[in-house]
């Protein structure tokens, strides 16, 4: 059994019992980050048929916002949001907005219902 390395015991990380700055620079970072990059890629070309070129090109058009609530995208990126029945991709959203539309079911109408009851309540 290997033993795990103690770089800064004052700042330790949950991995590798490396700090923050050390676990950034070793393979295990690089390693996690391709992987993930990989991962995002065959998701987009499978699922969406974009590439992540396309999505990087989106993502700037958007100038890294969601496009409906305009705030950056936190730890995770945005996602693509698209018509179900035809495919389109309409444009990126961030993690509130892309399931508002979804629990609305795409509706136009229950979204306006909603904007009608935000402006004047029930009473």
């Amino acid at each position: 059994m290997s033993k795990q390395v103690q770089c800064h015991p004052d700042r330790p990380h949950r991995a590798k019992g490396l700090c923050g700055a050390c676990y950034k620079h070793s393979r295990y970072w690089i390693n996690r980050s391709l992987a993930l990059k990989h991962a995002s890629a065959w998701r987009l070309k499978h699922i969406y048929k974009i590439t992540l070129e396309d999505y990087e090109a989106l993502f700037a058009l958007q100038n890294g916002v969601c496009a409906i609530c305009k705030s950056p995208p936190g730890r995770r990126r945005l996602s693509v949001d698209h018509c179900h029945s035809s495919g389109r991709i309409r444009g990126l959203l961030c993690d509130t907005c892309n399931p508002m539309l979804g629990n609305a079911h795409d509706r136009i109408d229950i979204l306006q219902t909603a904007i009608d009851y935000l402006k004047g309540g029930l009473i």
